[in-house]
């Protein structure tokens, strides 16, 4: 018995969820977030909208607070630049309209959090991410970044593309467009 103790208790102490279990569980948080309206911000109800995670492994691994000041110009066009928002971790961007139809959330740990509600393409989304991977190497992000996709329908139902881990070194143009053009998407409970 005795020996049964001491192998439970050494199994508990070396268990820890895989990185990629840590980082899933994140992402869902998140997206619960938003999908119950606690962002902080009043997006349309009922509109369908997309919800981009870019985690870097580094942010769960060995965190570090970065500059995240020179993102701001990677805001989709049209957002304001001299209101822009600060908090002790992250810094926001949001559109210069009356009503609130997207949002990017740059994280000073080196994450973001990307909701869009209007007709964004598949082309400018890539585009985006593409930009904000260029943007973690210009601030010294250490890669892989996990890259999560969902896409949110009327009637407030998450979907998940299949996740993309970027390292650096891949055709992300040529990934993300075979994982949005598939369209297999796994629909979240």
């Amino acid at each position: 018995m005795e020996n049964l103790t001491r192998q439970l208790e050494q199994l508990s102490y070396e268990y820890h969820p895989p990185l990629y279990e840590v980082i899933h569980d994140e992402s869902i948080s998140r997206l619960h977030s938003v999908l119950e309206g606690r962002t902080g911000f009043d997006l349309p109800v009922g509109t369908a909208r997309l919800v981009l995670h870019m985690f870097p492994e580094s942010a769960f691994v060995d965190p570090k607070e970065y500059d995240i000041r020179p993102l701001a110009p990677l805001a989709v066009q049209d957002y304001l630049t001299e209101n822009e928002t600060y908090s002790m971790t992250s810094f926001v961007k949001v559109p210069n309209t009356r009503s609130i139809i997207s949002y990017t959330q740059f994280f000073q740990d080196g994450y973001i959090e990307a909701v869009d509600s209007s007709d964004l393409t598949e082309v400018q989304l890539i585009e985006q991410i593409v930009h904000y991977m260029e943007a973690f190497h210009h601030l010294g992000v250490d890669l892989p970044v996990h890259i999560r996709l969902y896409q949110i329908d009327a009637s407030n139902r998450a979907y998940l593309y299949p996740p993309v881990i970027a390292h650096g070194d891949e055709d992300l143009t040529g990934v993300l467009g075979m994982v949005l053009s598939s369209q297999e998407k796994e629909p979240l409970e």
